[in-house]
């Protein structure tokens, strides 16, 4: 128990009761015997408390260079802070979980890795207790000790192929597919030219070779929370996929990017379902949209007004239905409205539920939203 270990040593010991987030460094730690690993320990400690989630680009801990390549530069953040409704800034940190510093580990004389265990309190009780495993970086940079994505060490060594639009970085010894590669940078040509998006932005694309290897990526020993299997970026211009060089889902969130408006979860993942696995990755497609299909017809709380209001009374059966169901709503409008429809639904602002149902009743041309709820309906009870 290496912990108890860590807790009766009072020279390791951080647990920092005063202003309430509680972190707890382990055995393998010792300041005293390595007086380097307490200086980047306080500097992981001050970089918590400043809020990462808000992604401040004048956060004083971490590395300028990053800072001005990246518009998230912390690529953890995301999955920490964003993929849930419980966790999303500071005060939640403190007051849900605990961190433990499983290490400090030093690489060369200017690098380091930090480990930390990010934990629920409680203890393991349950199959959800620990959310993630970070992996993070400290660099010595002009005698200062800032922080790094563990990306940069990590693939410094990874085989690059560039395509037009696209540069992809990927482990040693992989078996990259050009053909594969080609075909995704076909694929974005062609989906901006046809949707008359404008030019195709160039992008980074790293390939994992497996979900572990996706959480090394953006920062994670364990990926717990926002595990997936790819990741798109817009603002920092990178894909990262578990899913071989083409990941048709990711390139259609980059083909229709925008700042100009705020999109609904529903259609944003909606439309990547539809326009890239439905075509893509058909097998897993199908599957999810099958189970959504047999849910509409067999669980009561599968109503299309708990669908598209995305109501937490929806019944959890063990697959994301948010992505279906918005692939659905993109169906209905593609088959009535064609290429047109779908872009003006796209680029209508539909953040909240009302403006998304507002959207929806102007492109399909509806009367009111019954009629709405009639056509998705008739639709899931008749998909084929």
């Amino acid at each position: 128990m290496p912990f108890l270990f860590a807790q009766s040593n009072d020279k390791n010991i951080k647990n920092e009761n005063r202003d309430s987030l509680h972190i707890i460094t382990s055995f393998r730690i010792n300041f005293e015997a390595y007086p380097e690993q307490e200086k980047i320990f306080d500097l992981y400690k001050k970089y918590l408390y400043s809020d990462p989630v808000k992604n401040d680009k004048n956060n004083p801990y971490w590395n300028t260079k990053e800072k001005e390549k990246y518009d998230a530069f912390d690529l953890s953040v995301a999955s920490i802070y964003g993929s849930s409704d419980f966790l999303n800034d500071l005060d939640d940190l403190k007051n849900y979980l605990d961190i433990y510093i499983l290490s400090i580990d030093k690489i060369t004389d200017d690098l380091y890795s930090i480990s930390a265990q990010y934990q629920f309190k409680g203890g393991l009780s349950n199959s959800s207790s620990i959310w993630c495993i970070q992996n993070i970086n400290a660099v010595k940079i002009n005698g200062e000790w800032k922080l790094q994505n563990n990306l940069v060490h990590y693939t410094k060594n990874w085989d690059v192929y560039k395509t037009k639009y696209v540069v992809y970085h990927y482990p040693y010894g992989y078996n990259f597919k050009s053909d594969d590669a080609e075909k995704a940078n076909r694929f974005f040509q062609n989906l901006v030219k046809k949707y008359n998006l404008g030019k195709p932005k160039k992008l980074d694309y790293y390939i994992a070779e497996s979900t572990n290897q996706m959480g090394e990526l953006l920062g994670f020993g364990f990926f717990g929370g926002g595990v997936t299997s790819g990741v798109s970026s817009v603002g920092n211009d990178y894909i990262m996929s578990s899913k071989t060089a083409f990941h048709a889902h990711e390139f259609v969130h980059f083909a229709f990017a925008s700042n100009e408006v705020k999109r609904n979860y529903l259609i944003e993942e909606g439309c990547a379902d539809f326009l890239g696995s439905r075509v893509y990755d058909k097998e897993s497609y199908n599957k999810n949209m099958d189970k959504l299909i047999n849910d509409i017809k067999n669980d009561d709380t599968y109503t299309i007004e708990n669908l598209i209001s995305m109501n937490g009374n929806v019944s959890w059966n063990n697959y994301n239905w948010r992505y279906p169901f918005g692939a659905l709503i993109c169906k209905m409008v593609y088959d009535k409205r064609g290429e047109k429809g779908l872009k003006k639904l796209m680029f209508s602002n539909t953040e909240e539920t009302d403006e998304l149902k507002t959207a929806l009743i102007d492109v399909m041309h509806f009367k009111n939203e019954q009629q709405l709820y009639n056509e998705l309906k008739n639709i899931a009870e008749n998909y084929n």
